[in-house]
């Protein structure tokens, strides 16, 4: 029943192609904007990121004669510069939608200035459950952080670690997920051994790892972080202190870095994956994301490319069949209308959150990113 809804989704979707290709062509190339930490801490998460985008506007080009114009910002990972080139985006009125903001507090900052001035967002670097307040013109992509976390703690409940050691960055997504990890793992008999936060970009993380670690005793480690400090925490429990035991991270710390990570530092490194792991997916948008991706060293083993190349598809696909030319108009479709996005449903719901795929991958022995 399932293959037959997708062939006739599929069917439906060619006539549709067929129906509107020409009028689409002769319209002026939509913009879409992205702003991005490129020149900073998270310039490796920003560049994947953008790559997906890329790579998904080279593909609605390809697949579906249609081509989108992305225009890019610097915010440097300061919310403040987030919030400015919101603005600068909601006051170009040719910019139909924005996406892609990369954090918890830059989307804290940016999402009041698009809700005022009328400027969808579609995707968001962040699945911080109090940015979801069914704003109609707030559009989220991935499963909520919390989701993630109870997720998580049930592996740790499954691989029997009763305490486990928590470091969580100092800012409000990491205040935010270890308050819900504080309230789950009560929930749920895990014993928190001990807390301790570190500044968002890394500066004192190793001597929080030190601390942590310095006292015996548990037996499993939970990083709350961003990739940087993330990796140098996990680097300075397994080399500097000899921590042996399973270690746990966010999806979004799943970019290349991670598959470059040495096998005596990485393995062993537990994460619940809010997309489908691009090396092994059989849905079409993975394969035809593996095919583009190939060619490019560690880019198709990275899920920030792959989010970013599911939200440009999301958005390709939006655009293309709703033949949207206001913000306006791309609003309203979205709001009544279900996407298949190469064989990942997306279809929102009262609090604009369109899909909420969770999956455990694993960093082994072998190398790559496991399911």
């Amino acid at each position: 029943m399932r293959r037959r809804n997708v062939i006739n989704f599929a069917a439906c979707s060619l006539a549709a192609h067929l129906a509107v290709a020409a009028p689409i062509r002769a319209a002026v190339r939509p913009k879409i904007a992205l702003t991005l930490p490129i020149e900073s801490i998270q310039s490796e998460v920003a560049r994947d990121l953008l790559s997906g985008y890329q790579l998904a506007f080279e593909r609605a080009e390809d697949v579906l004669d249609f081509r989108i114009r992305l225009i890019v910002e610097e915010d440097r990972s300061n919310p403040a510069l987030t919030a400015l080139n919101t603005a600068a985006f909601a006051r170009d009125r040719s910019i139909l939608a924005a996406t892609g903001i990369v954090g918890t507090p830059h989307a804290e900052a940016a999402l009041p200035i698009a809700e005022r001035e009328g400027l969808p967002v579609i995707g968001i670097r962040s699945g911080a459950e109090y940015l979801r307040t069914g704003s109609k013109l707030i559009f989220h992509l991935r499963a909520s952080y919390e989701a993630e976390i109870t997720r998580m703690l049930g592996m740790v409940r499954g691989a029997a670690l009763s305490k486990v050691a928590v470091l969580f960055s100092e800012d409000s997504f990491g205040r935010g997920a270890f308050e819900h990890l504080t309230r789950e793992t009560a929930r749920l008999g895990v014993k928190i051994h001990q807390a301790v936060s570190a500044e968002r970009n890394g500066a004192d993380v190793e001597d929080k790892t030190a601390q942590i670690i310095g006292a015996p005793g548990a037996h499993g480690l939970i990083l709350l972080m961003i990739t940087f400090p993330m990796l140098a925490a996990l680097e300075c429990a397994r080399t500097s202190h000899h921590f042996v035991s399973p270690v746990f991270a966010m999806s979004f710390v799943a970019n290349r870095q991670i598959s470059s990570t040495p096998m005596e530092v990485a393995s062993g490194l537990g994460m619940v994956s809010a997309f489908p792991l691009p090396r092994s997916a059989k849905e079409a948008l993975a394969q035809d994301f593996r095919r583009r991706a190939s060619g490019r060293e560690g880019l198709a083993d990275s899920l920030t490319a792959f989010e970013g190349f599911f939200y440009g598809s999301t958005i390709a696909y939006a655009l293309f069949l709703s033949k949207a030319q206001t913000r306006q108009d791309l609003i309203a479709w979205l709001g009544d209308n279900p996407l298949d996005v190469g064989g990942l449903g997306v279809l929102f719901d009262e609090r604009r959150v369109g899909f909420r795929h969770l999956q455990v991958v694993y960093k082994s022995g072998q190398g790559p990113l496991r399911v």
